[in-house]
């Protein structure tokens, strides 16, 4: 394969994932050269990933405007990193199941605690009077920790259930060509730009909101969803 290709991955995000697609993936190639000029493993840069990502979230987390900005911007590192172990991995020819691993590793532990970090930085900026909730909606600050946790929740168990669906039925879960499929891949990708500008404009809250929402509903029709598909199957 040559570098001008595209991979299944690149064109399906090309479809469906554009911030990662024009964004994210075309910074993560600038940065492929130097890696391999040092001399730096696929795994090592998946791990340096998720070892950023967790320092963005945890900058995050800490709550006021300063902490919020350097936190967002120290994720989007992490997920440029994330963009970099595949196509570094693809260069030297050392694609491993280790890597798909770590790959897998890292997108459900920012899964897991994005969320909750956000629930936390709202509920501190609040007590900081960084944010007036009040002005916004009447949940008291400490809610949107419980918000949080839920939401980390809901995402862990539509990815669990999803990778289930497609260990038994060998097909992905969600179908690129399906229009619902398709808006809610939109709408996922749309996080990383809507962190951005929650965090210059202090309205973290409001996002928690959205995607709690939002991934109830995915759970639900993910859940009546695999079980219609598999009975279609059998």
């Amino acid at each position: 394969m040559t570098q001008d290709q595209k991979t299944p991955k690149e064109l399906f995000e090309k479809s469906n994932l554009p911030y990662i697609y024009f964004i994210l993936r075309p910074l993560g190639k600038i940065l492929i050269p130097v890696f391999i000029k040092i001399g730096t493993s696929p795994n090592q840069v998946s791990i340096l990933s998720i070892f950023i990502s967790i320092i963005g979230i945890i900058f995050i987390s800490m709550g006021n405007l300063s902490n919020n900005i350097i936190g967002v911007i120290v994720l989007q590192i992490g997920l440029v990193l994330d963009m970099t172990d595949g196509d570094l991995a693809r260069r030297l020819g050392k694609t491993s199941l280790q890597g798909e691993l770590l790959d897998s590793v890292g997108g459900f532990l920012r899964g897991a605690i994005l969320m909750p970090a956000i629930g936390i930085s709202i509920y501190l900026s609040a007590e900081n009077k960084f944010l007036n909730l009040n002005e916004i909606t009447e949940l008291q600050p400490y809610i949107y920790i419980y918000i949080g946790m839920i939401t980390s929740v809901l995402i862990l168990l539509s990815r669990i259930i999803s990778l289930k669906y497609k260990s038994i039925i060998n097909k992905p879960f969600r179908e690129s060509t399906n229009l619902l499929s398709k808006l809610s891949l939109h709408f996922e990708d749309l996080m990383n730009p809507l962190l951005i500008i929650c965090a210059l404009t202090k309205t973290f809250n409001l996002l928690l909101i959205g995607y709690f929402i939002y991934y109830f509903m995915a759970l639900i029709y993910t859940i009546l969803s695999s079980y219609r598909k598999s009975a279609n199957m059998s």
